[in-house]
């Protein structure tokens, strides 16, 4: 897989977020396709453990940006649980510390505290040479 076929997918209900989260990816040195996905429009294909229709393949890692309610655990879950992207990298961005040992249990592979902006270049660089130079090779 070269890096120039790897794609993102942002799972998060909140259209800023998205954009600074692109725009982190676009600086950082790899390029990706970030795609961004709402809860709602991502549940219908979860639950159907169909292909997702708005995307064009597998991502190469998840992330989703969560305060990690109880519909959001659930969304963890059939994320997991998905034939598709079930073995597609999970990182969860949240400040919420206490349902991150079920996560874990869960099999999400990383769980980060969600940066600031300010931060988000740097956390979006660490992942990037963690999952996509050392990870992936």
């Amino acid at each position: 897989m070269t890096n120039a076929s790897l794609s993102v997918w942002y799972l998060s209900d909140d259209k800023n977020d998205y954009v600074f989260m692109e725009r982190a990816f676009q600086k950082s040195p790899f390029i990706h396709e970030v795609i961004w996905l709402k809860q709602a429009e991502l549940l219908p294909y979860l639950q159907s453990k169909k292909d997702f229709p708005p995307m064009s393949g597998q991502p190469a890692l998840v992330l989703f940006d969560t305060t990690l309610s109880e519909d959001e655990m659930q969304t963890v879950q059939l994320l997991r649980d998905h034939p598709i992207i079930q073995k597609t990298p999970l990182i969860v961005l949240t400040e919420n510390k206490e349902r991150i040992p079920a996560c874990y249990k869960m099999g999400v592979q990383s769980c980060i505290q969600k940066p600031s902006s300010e931060n988000l270049f740097d956390t979006v660089d660490i992942i990037n040479s963690y999952w996509f130079q050392l990870a992936f090779k």
